[in-house]
């Protein structure tokens, strides 16, 4: 990578790491909570696909927890790998 685009890419990056972490520990408690509320009604099985709304929303929390983990560690990555090279 040019040099000069070191520094302006490491600052970006050290942005969305940490908004993706926020947003994968926001669909984490999510997740929990909402499986926890519907285990009854939905006899202990989520899905993306189930008439019940209410059995749909773990499905989309953890959708929204491994999209904004896998990002964040990515990102989390770059950053130190940039950060290496500068030193």
């Amino acid at each position: 990578m040019n040099p000069a685009y070191r520094r302006q890419a490491r600052a970006i990056l050290f942005v969305i790491a940490p908004v993706m972490f926020f947003i994968a520990a926001f669909g984490l408690l999510w997740g929990m909570s909402s499986s926890s509320l519907a285990f009854v009604e939905c006899s202990g099985t989520y899905g993306l696909f189930a008439s019940n709304a209410r059995c749909r929303q773990p499905a989309i929390a953890e959708l929204m927890f491994y999209g904004g983990l896998l990002p964040a560690l990515v990102a989390s990555a770059a950053v130190w790998a940039l950060r290496r090279r500068d030193d």
